[in-house]
């Protein structure tokens, strides 16, 4: 009776370990604004986002991009947005990965965001460390001015492993249960 080598045992164990290591969590904000001047005043409307953990740097700081929500759902003056059509132009994270700092809206560039007066645009800016820094601001067509209001943010963790992920682990389990299977015999 051969017994397995230790190449193929921890080539088994590796592949196992690489699937757990490899696993995304998606990170889940709610938002809220709510308009404090202009034709909107008191209108308060509420949205999600999500991004993928794997986007934070090690150790903090800031990531500047387009396309850096995985997912958006917000409604501003009867229009749907979503993740292609309002994204990311920073995120801030701690030196523990917290988010510290967002930005993102319907008119942004990688690292700004920014409404143009006379378009129907806006922006968010959330700073959970500064709550004065957090702010909303909203144009609406043909209109001379911008307006800025107040945004309110909370977290919700949702982690859910992606499905690569689940395929990496399976066939390390079953590679480890095959080579022991062959060499029980």
């Amino acid at each position: 009776m051969k017994r397995p080598t230790l190449f193929l045992i921890l080539l088994g164990v590796g592949i196992a370990l690489m699937a757990v290591s490899a696993q995304a969590t998606p990170v889940t904000y709610d938002f809220m604004v709510t308009a404090t001047g202009g034709p909107l005043t008191g209108v308060t409307a509420s949205g999600t986002f999500t991004f993928d953990d794997t986007i934070i740097p090690v150790g903090g700081g800031e990531v500047d991009g387009d396309n850096l929500l995985t997912n958006l759902s917000f409604i501003w003056d009867s229009i749907a947005y979503n993740q292609t059509t309002a994204n990311t132009g920073f995120l801030v994270f701690d030196a523990a990965a917290n988010l510290s700092v967002f930005a993102f809206g319907n008119n942004h560039s990688s690292g700004s965001v920014a409404v143009l007066s006379g378009y129907e645009q806006w922006f968010v800016v959330e700073s959970f460390n500064v709550p004065a820094d957090s702010w909303f601001a909203y144009s609406v067509p043909g209109a001379t001015t911008l307006w800025s209001s107040q945004s309110v943010s909370s977290q919700r963790v949702e982690p859910v492993p992606e499905p690569a992920t689940m395929l990496l682990l399976g066939s390390g389990l079953l590679g480890l249960w095959g080579f022991r299977k062959k060499f029980r015999k």
